[in-house]
């Protein structure tokens, strides 16, 4: 299965959600976000995903990561590591402040 192919029906499956309640939050946003995770992360266009299977794979698992896992922080005092990563991505705060790794 190519990244083109996955389907709202084969990420519900993936996630184990069985419930029609979150099939927009899931198409309409969820999966265009890993899509876009993975393109600011490898530098490859949309068009380019299709070209590598194992990226479907992380696709299912980063969508699914977003799904399983809604809320800002995983701990009291830590921020979601998806989140860390994708703004991580997108930081153009160039202050030179020290970034908290945990």
């Amino acid at each position: 299965m190519r990244v083109s192919e996955i389907t709202l029906e084969a990420v519900k499956h993936f996630c184990k959600e069985d419930y029609d309640d979150q099939d927009i939050l899931i198409s309409d946003v969820m999966i265009p976000a890993g899509k876009a995770f993975i393109c600011s992360r490898t530098g490859l266009a949309d068009f380019e995903l299709d070209d590598y299977e194992d990226i479907t794979i992380a696709l299912l698992v980063i969508v699914s990561e977003m799904y399983d896992n809604r809320r800002l922080t995983v701990d009291t005092d830590r921020l979601n590591p998806l989140v860390r990563q994708i703004l991580d991505l997108h930081d153009n705060n160039l202050l030179g402040g020290v970034r908290n790794e945990d």
